[in-house]
């Protein structure tokens, strides 16, 4: 699939805020926000958290970018809630290298 064939499959936006540090407090401090087109869908999934623990993924965001779990997500509305933790990403590669990233929430 081509990209431009990928992105006429995206027709909502999400916002990716890239995970920074973590200050003396604990706080999580993220980077500048970017927007993607993408493609989020409600649907019950089990998935391998980062930290091993299989939990349950209630919406899914196809993109074409780079994110991982440590990073903020924020999703369209009327997917709730709008900025869900981000329980695992998955690379999706063709035959030119990596294509796209699900990213399970």
């Amino acid at each position: 699939m081509s990209f431009s064939e990928f992105l006429d499959l995206c027709p909502h936006r999400v916002i990716i805020e890239p995970f920074a540090s973590l200050d003396s407090y604990g706080t999580t401090t993220y980077g500048t926000a970017v927007t993607y087109q993408a493609r989020v869908q409600g649907k019950s999934q089990m998935v391998t958290s980062q930290s091993g623990e299989e939990v349950v993924s209630l919406v899914q965001v196809y993109l074409n970018g780079t994110v991982t779990p440590q990073d903020r997500i924020t999703l369209p509305v009327p997917f709730s809630p709008t900025q869900p933790s981000i329980l695992a990403v998955q690379r999706v590669s063709d035959e030119s290298g990596q294509h796209h990233q699900v990213v399970f929430c």
